[in-house]
C-alpha cells in the first residue's frame, strides 16, 4: 500500500472530508503532529522516512529532507498551494523526485482575501468594528476604489484574479508580469515546440526564451489571457482552464507532444517534466 505524508496544516484540519479519497485509492495516510503553522528541516527529516509521496504545505524541504527521503521511499513532493520556494527544486530535480503543486487552484480565495483587505485599509471597517464591539458607532471616513489606480505585480492565476475585481470596482487597473517571451515570439516557440515533437533533438534547435518550463508556461498564459478576454460570466477555475488549454488548442498538445518527445529522447529530467503540469 501506498503511504502518504500529509504536513499541510489547512488539509490536517479538515482531512475528514478527504479521507474517503484515500481509502478509495488505497493510500494510508500518515498525519504527524504539527507544532504551529509548519515543520521545520529536522522534523520533516524525522517524519519523511517510509512514505511514498508528502503533500505539504510551507513546510521546510531542503535538500537534506530530500535525500531522507529518497534513501527510503520518496517518490513525489506535492505542494497544497502555489509557491514552491521552501522547496529544493533543484536537488529534488538531481534526485529524480518530481515536485508537483496545484496552480490557479486557489487564485479566487486569495483575490477575495486581497480585496477584502484592500476595502479594508481604505473603508477602515477595522475601527467601525472595534467601536460597535466597544458600545460605540464610530463614523470613519473613508475612500472608493473607483476612480483610483491599482498597480498589479504579477499576473500569473491569482494576480489576474486580482485585476479582475478591480476592474469590477471602476479602478484603473496596470499589470506588469516578468515573461521569458513576449507575445510576438508565441508563434516562433512553438515552431521549435513542433520540431521537437516531430523528432528534431532539442539539442540541434534551440527553444525562444531558452527556458523551457517558462516558455511553455508564457505560452499558456498569453492563450488564458486572450481567452477570458471574449469569456462572459465567472472566470473558470485552474483546472478547467488546465484541461481547455491542453485538451482544446493546437498549442497545448504541441506542449504535450514536445514534452513527449523530450522524455523519448532522454532529455534532462527537469528540461521537459515542468513543461505541462505533472497530471498530464
Amino acid at each position: 500500500m501506498y503511504r502518504a505524508l500529509v504536513t499541510c496544516h489547512h488539509l490536517q484540519r479538515y482531512f475528514e472530508d478527504f479521507q474517503p479519497h484515500y481509502e478509495a485509492s488505497g493510500v494510508e495516510p500518515i498525519l504527524p503532529t504539527i507544532e504551529g503553522q509548519q515543520l521545520d528541516a529536522a522534523a520533516m527529516r524525522e517524519v519523511i522516512l517510509d512514505v511514498d509521496a508528502v503533500i505539504a504545505g510551507d513546510d521546510e524541504i531542503d535538500a537534506s529532507v530530500l535525500e531522507a527521503g529518497k534513501a527510503s521511499r520518496l517518490k513525489a513532493v506535492i505542494k497544497w498551494g502555489i509557491g514552491t520556494d521552501s522547496i529544493d527544486k533543484a536537488k529534488a530535480a538531481e534526485l529524480g523526485i518530481p515536485v508537483f503543486n496545484t496552480p490557479g487552484t486557489f487564485a479566487n480565495e486569495v483575490a477575495d482575501l486581497a480585496i477584502s483587505l484592500l476595502l479594508n485599509v481604505l473603508r477602515q471597517t477595522h475601527h467601525m468594528h472595534n467601536s460597535v464591539k466597544q458600545g460605540g458607532w464610530r463614523k470613519v471616513p473613508g475612500r472608493s476604489l473607483a476612480g483610483k489606480t491599482a498597480g498589479v505585480i504579477g499576473l500569473g492565476s491569482i494576480g489576474q484574479a486580482v485585476a479582475r475585481r478591480t476592474v469590477a470596482f471602476g479602478m484603473n487597473t496596470i499589470g506588469y508580469d516578468v515573461r521569458a517571451i513576449d507575445a510576438d515570439t508565441v508563434t516562433d516557440a512553438l515552431g521549435v515546440l513542433h520540431q521537437w515533437a516531430e523528432g528534431v533533438s532539442w539539442q540541434e534547435v534551440s527553444l525562444p526564451g531558452k527556458n523551457t518550463v517558462a516558455v511553455c508556461h508564457d505560452i499558456r498564459a498569453y492563450y488564458t489571457e486572450a481567452a477570458l478576454e471574449l469569456a462572459t460570466g465567472p472566470a473558470p477555475g485552474g483546472r478547467a482552464v488546465d484541461a481547455w488549454f491542453h485538451e482544446e488548442t493546437e498549442a497545448g498538445k504541441t506542449v504535450l507532444a514536445a514534452r513527449a518527445a523530450l522524455k523519448e529522447q532522454d532529455a534532462p529530467f527537469p528540461f521537459w517534466f515542468y513543461m505541462a503540469p505533472a497530471h498530464r
